[in-house]
């Protein structure tokens, strides 16, 4: 994908929150930026978890490294699977990053269910294809 093309994605993706709310986006934004202390104690992941059993907290860094290994290498296993790829690959990336981010939540799993869905409705749309073709 271009730069051209990323930058309309990522533009497409954000304007909706800042015409909704963009002063709270803006300070969810700039609050990402800032080092939390510890995990949100409310939060659903491992990282929480063990923090809370009094293990050290790695840092809120610890979830984008390994979203993008875990979503470089499953994208690229993946890569020939199409759009079925894509979704499974974006799930396993985003379920590792919630399960050792410093913050996650129920909801962030239900995406995770989504993205598994789509993968399989997409994967069953082609082997039907591909069964009518025979």
């Amino acid at each position: 994908m271009s730069l051209l093309g990323s930058a309309l994605v990522i533009l497409a993706t954000a304007v909706p929150f800042f015409v909704w709310h963009g002063s709270a986006t803006w300070h969810g934004l700039v609050l990402e930026i800032g080092e939390w202390p510890s995990p949100d104690p409310d939060a659903t992941s491992l990282t929480t978890a063990m923090f809370k059993m009094g293990w050290p907290y790695s840092g809120r860094h610890l979830a984008p490294v390994v979203q993008l290994l875990v979503g470089g290498l499953a994208g690229w296993r993946l890569r020939r699977a199409g759009v079925a790829g894509l979704f499974l690959a974006s799930a396993v990336a985003l379920l590792a990053t919630f399960l050792v981010g410093w913050q996650a939540y129920p909801h962030y799993y239900l995406l995770v269910g989504v993205l598994l869905a789509l993968s399989a409705l997409s994967l069953s749309a082609g082997v039907e294809r591909h069964q009518a073709r025979l």
